[in-house]
């Protein structure tokens, strides 16, 4: 869980390096596409037994790794995906499982609420700095 936490920290100081929003992405577009994120993305694929993190059936970490990349997916990864691409899916292909497998567990009966508050969420803008 240590590993959703970093990656989810790194993301936020790549993306508010002084503390609050940047202008443009490019210490986000240093990360994504540089080692540390790959790294940490690589150690929790490494981490999933399959085709959950511990085995055959969910357990509270699978819960909390779905909430961890709701955030940093709403907020960063989806925004970037034009630019950056699916780096879940090429990266941690057992990742990529985990998340689909708990998004669909029934949880449409779950009120209709925003993932990530509009304002947390990357601007069209400010993606268009990747270049």
């Amino acid at each position: 869980m240590e590993d959703l936490n970093d990656l989810h920290t790194e993301l936020n100081r790549a993306a508010n390096p002084s503390g609050s929003a940047a202008d443009d992405v490019a210490e986000l577009k240093e990360l994504i596409t540089g080692g540390r994120f790959l790294k940490i993305l690589c150690a929790i694929n490494r981490s999933i037994k399959g085709p959950y993190y511990f085995g055959a059936e969910p357990t509270y970490v699978d819960f909390y790794a779905c909430g961890v990349f709701e955030m940093c997916e709403g907020k960063w990864l989806t925004p970037l995906t034009p630019y950056s691409g699916d780096t879940i899916a090429e990266h941690a292909p057992k990742l990529k499982v985990v998340l689909s497998s708990i998004r669909q567990l029934g949880l449409e009966k779950l009120p209709k609420v925003p993932q990530v508050p509009p304002a947390f969420v990357l601007s069209a803008e400010r993606c268009a700095t990747w270049g």
